[in-house]
């Protein structure tokens, strides 16, 4: 998922939970909207990672922002 030098790094600052968030737009400005990513199922902190994913979809979204 990560590269494996952003793990190490995240790893060395004492992260608890890395998440990923892509803004997405096709440069016309018709489409825009936006992406989380949480740890896949099976992996050790999946519910953790998909319940802060949920969180955040559920403040942006509020937004008016696209979920993607």
């Amino acid at each position: 998922m990560w590269s494996p030098s952003t793990q190490a790094t995240a790893a060395q600052a004492g992260a608890e939970l890395f998440i990923s968030i892509h803004g997405n737009s096709d440069g016309v400005g018709k489409n825009s909207g936006f992406e989380v990513y949480a740890a896949p199922p099976g992996r050790t902190y999946h519910d953790g990672s998909l319940a802060f994913a949920k969180l955040i979809v559920s403040k942006w979204h509020g937004l008016s922002a696209t979920v993607r």
